[in-house]
């Protein structure tokens, strides 16, 4: 129960359940999103034909990438022994990968706004095929190739070495980030790639909850057990 009195069990419960809503909100944005043709000019008539299920999709998505700051803030935290450096880096990158996910709303505000019928579809098409392919776009497709590929890869590392989650979380986390990169974007591919990914994040969220909040406050929140234990002192 989020404590607003106490700090270290907001935070901790906070992130916690971030971590569990955040996928669940990405997966139902798939779920309800009514757009996947590959064709721009398809894919803009499917987004007029239901610009509702469309906004409600980008504001699930938006809100899902906000909440998940913070639950990778928590995982930061969660990581705090030697050898786990690269884990919280990747986090840092997916944290920037949920900065991308969050800024692709105003574009599903511009495609709404733009299959009004006061706009010309063609040069609407024209406009959004050429940013696709422009350079200026290409800081944004780093972000999330750092941010949801690379970063979810040095995350399962550090995860890995603190033995902070069971081993197959890490294992899913990487093969749902590789898988989710050269899968496509088709609404099947989505879903299975979301529903992976969900399985992955809640068990790290379940993992935060679980932490009791001393345990959280103190340096080393779990025991190596990797490491020698000390020798008795005479």
């Amino acid at each position: 129960m989020l404590k607003l009195s106490d700090s270290r069990n907001f935070g901790r419960t906070f992130a916690g359940i971030a971590l569990i809503a955040a996928p669940l909100l990405f997966l139902l944005a798939t779920v309800i999103d009514p757009a996947w043709a590959d064709e721009t000019e398809e894919y803009l008539n499917e987004v007029a034909a239901d610009k509702g299920l469309y906004l409600l999709a980008g504001i699930l998505n938006l809100i899902g990438a906000l909440l998940l700051i913070p639950g990778l803030l928590g995982v930061i935290h969660l990581l705090r022994r030697r050898r786990v450096t690269l884990g919280q880096i990747g986090a840092a990158l997916v944290m920037i990968g949920a900065v991308a996910i969050a800024s692709t709303y105003v574009i599903s505000v511009f495609e709404i706004v733009g299959t009004g019928d006061e706009f010309d579809r063609e040069q609407l098409v024209t406009l959004l095929d050429d940013t696709e392919e422009s350079g200026e776009a290409a800081p944004v497709f780093v972000m999330f190739l750092l941010g949801l590929v690379l970063g979810s890869i040095l995350l399962a590392i550090g995860l890995w070495r603190q033995r902070a989650v069971p081993i197959w979380v890490p294992i899913v986390l990487v093969l749902t980030s590789v898988a989710g990169f050269v899968a496509g974007d088709s609404q099947v591919s989505s879903l299975v790639t979301g529903a992976f990914l969900a399985v992955a994040l809640i068990a790290i969220g379940l993992r935060i909850l679980s932490v009791s909040d001393d345990d959280w406050e103190r340096w080393e929140v779990l025991a190596d057990e990797r490491a020698p234990s000390a020798s008795p002192v005479a």
